[in-house]
């Protein structure tokens, strides 16, 4: 498809995670490989929206066949392709399927069930979000 370069080109290049006590002091720093056991040479973090524009804009030849603004009801994965219903009642079969509604995925809850039994609050909160390197540094201190 071409997609590697693109991708790296819209690769945030993350390079710390820091958590915070309330006061603003810091409790801790961490690389994201860290936390995602990933690989710093070969991973490649992108904005969700930015895979988006990305993939659509290299499948939009008529190959490919989306639908926007429904929601997934069923899968049924026979292993050689996928049934898929939506609320609006359409139904198809398609070699691949991805769902990327969120972090309270729908897509996630039809497939495995509800998320209360993968979840389980620990007393912490956490956000992720990113920043312009303004200051140029390039530590990952």
């Amino acid at each position: 498809m071409g997609i590697l370069p693109m991708l790296r080109n819209a690769h945030i290049q993350s390079r710390r995670i820091t958590f915070l006590h309330p006061d603003g002091s810091v409790a801790g720093a961490i690389r994201p490989e860290e936390l995602t056991g990933g690989d710093e040479q070969r991973d490649i973090e992108l904005p969700r929206g930015d895979l988006t524009d990305i993939l659509y804009g290299l499948t939009q030849d008529g190959s490919i066949r989306y639908q926007f603004n429904d929601s997934i009801a069923s899968l049924s994965d026979d292993g050689t392709g996928v049934s898929v219903s939506v609320e609006s009642g359409a139904a198809g079969y398609y070699d691949v399927v991805v769902g990327a509604d969120g972090i309270h995925s729908r897509a996630r809850r039809v497939v495995f069930g509800p998320e209360q039994p993968f979840s389980h609050y620990l007393g912490y909160c956490y956000n992720g979000f990113s920043t312009p390197n303004w200051t140029a540094r390039s530590s990952t201190a």
